[in-house]
This record gives C-alpha cells, sequence and structure tokens, in this order.
C-alpha cells in the first residue's frame, strides 16, 4: 500500500468509502438524520465536498492505495488481489545482487 495526493478520478471511490464511514457518526447522524435512508445523497455530499476540497487553496487531500501484492480483508476473511511470486524462481534484481557484494 501506498500514499499519494488524490487526484479527481478518486472522488467518487472516496465518496463511497464515506458512507459507511461516518453513516453512525454522531455529528453527521445529527447533520443528515436520513443518511441510511437515503445514501446516495450522502454519498454526494461527501463527492461535492471532496471536489470543493481540490480546488480550495492549501487543502491538499491524500489516498491511500493498493499494490498489487496488498492482501486485502473484507469481513476479516483475507483474500488475495493478486498471487505472490514465486520467490524460488525470481532473477535477483540489482540491490539485491549489490546487497549480496557487500556481504560477501
Amino acid at each position: 500500500m501506498h500514499i499519494r495526493r488524490a487526484v479527481p478520478s478518486d472522488f467518487p471511490t472516496t465518496a463511497t468509502f464515506s458512507v459507511p464511514a461516518f453513516l453512525n457518526d454522531e455529528l453527521y447522524r445529527f447533520l443528515f438524520p436520513f443518511a441510511a435512508q437515503y445514501p446516495e445523497d450522502f454519498r454526494n455530499f461527501f463527492l461535492q465536498r471532496h471536489r470543493r476540497r481540490e480546488v480550495s487553496p492549501g487543502q491538499i487531500y491524500w489516498v491511500a492505495v493498493l499494490d498489487p501484492i496488498d492482501e486485502v480483508k473484507t469481513h476479516g476473511v483475507g483474500q488475495k488481489d493478486a498471487a505472490p511470486e514465486d520467490q524460488s524462481q525470481k532473477e535477483p534484481q540489482e540491490e539485491d545482487k549489490v546487497a549480496e557484494a557487500n556481504l560477501g
């Protein structure tokens, strides 16, 4: 996983993730009492908010992005996005060769 600055194409996904993350938050329950009944409206609030932050001076918006080898956990069940590489068949990378030369 790595962190990078968000781009506008990230906003629909981050808005979708924001709905379950904030649905039971005390402040958001007060501000949006019907969010559970109208989750798409709640999502649109976050989408607009993320877009406003992108163009607001001094605001930097970051996202965490999964790398191909990251394990994804859904409801406690581990799943792999991509099969791990077979380390025994892997060609040594340049940094591996340098490390071996320094050790030898």
